[in-house]
């Protein structure tokens, strides 16, 4: 290959080849994006011609039927694209961001931060019912007036997970003032009635006392004795296992029965009671399947047929049920 007048090496003759695709491929694509910024701008200006000349048209025919009761003139209406609004929501973004540059680069990002503007000054608190605020206030150890940057979200996080009933909990800052923190919580399965009323979740955790548990209408577990020790640990989670299990499966295959559920009594390892709301009592054993709950279904469809009420139930026996009414 010969380039004025003289033959180029191997070598040469690659770069060559190189920097001449490149030209052509930084070219060619800048050619590209202007054709499409241009083809882009032809379209917007022949869907502004066409929504004018029908809101013209529109217009027309109104003020034609309108001519006898007003003389006055049709304004043409302000045309609003989509693009043109994407278009200035970007210009005022990047506005924003110069603004801010501006700032930082005349005063220095440390005055900046140490404004006033940046003090704290509320604390917003989302997803509670079982705990209260004053308790999270409480395991804060924050201040009012304290620099929004300087807060540790990572610590923050880490002492409100030491409450029993937080699950999971998200924090972040809402500049320039406020602190916003979302709590997930663990839902109480029943609650433990002792020497001290807790709560129990589906994992078997014993949850603290809470005012809230009272309007809640959760079924109640008794003949269990909870230490305070227990609480936030699952330590009493294979005591508990026939009451939570039977709560589980019930409300997975009788939901309505399920909410009708007044208390569990744990008599023995072998018997589990169950006592609903209208005061039947029914006797299981401690692994119920689905078999009793049909049985049971059967039993109060033939009683209720017999206009009889029944006073206690009892599945423990593999092919018979105890059955007592009320006189």
């Amino acid at each position: 290959m010969y380039y004025k007048g003289t033959r180029l090496s191997s070598t040469s003759e690659d770069r060559f080849k190189k920097n001449y695709f490149n030209i052509n491929l930084i070219f060619g694509r800048s050619a590209g994006i202007f054709s499409r910024l241009f083809q882009r701008r032809k379209k917007t200006q022949a869907w502004n011609i066409r929504e004018r000349d029908r809101f013209q048209n529109r217009n027309t025919q109104q003020s034609v039927l309108n001519f006898k009761f007003s003389n006055a003139k049709v304004n043409e209406p302000i045309l609003f694209h989509l693009k043109n609004q994407k278009r200035f929501m970007q210009w005022a973004m990047g506005g924003f961001v110069l603004v801010v540059m501006l700032l930082v680069y005349h005063y220095g990002l440390k005055d900046i931060q140490d404004l006033p503007l940046f003090k704290l000054k509320q604390i917003s608190i989302q997803g509670i019912h079982f705990v209260t605020k004053s308790r999270i206030l409480k395991s804060l150890d924050v201040s009012n007036n304290e620099n929004m940057f300087k807060l540790n979200l990572f610590k923050i996080q880490h002492d409100l997970k030491k409450i029993v009933w937080i699950k999971n909990v998200l924090v972040e800052r809402r500049l320039p003032n406020t602190l916003v923190i979302s709590v997930k919580e663990r839902h109480p399965l029943a609650v433990i009635n002792g020497s001290m009323v807790c709560s129990v979740d589906k994992s078997g955790r014993i949850l603290g006392p809470s005012t809230a548990l009272v309007n809640n209408h959760l079924p109640q577990i008794e003949g269990v004795a909870v230490p305070v020790s227990a609480i936030g640990t699952k330590r009493l989670s294979k005591l508990l296992y026939p009451a939570i299990h039977f709560l589980k499966f019930i409300d997975h295959v009788k939901p309505l029965w399920g909410r009708c559920i007044s208390r569990i009594s744990l008599l023995n390892s072998e018997t589990l009671k169950v006592v609903f709301v209208g005061g039947l009592k029914v006797l299981f054993p401690t692994e119920v399947s689905r078999l009793d709950l049909e049985r049971m279904s059967v039993v109060l469809n033939n009683l209720r047929k017999r206009k009889l009420q029944p006073k206690q139930l009892d599945f423990r026996f593999n092919n018979m049920v105890v059955v007592q009414v009320r006189s």
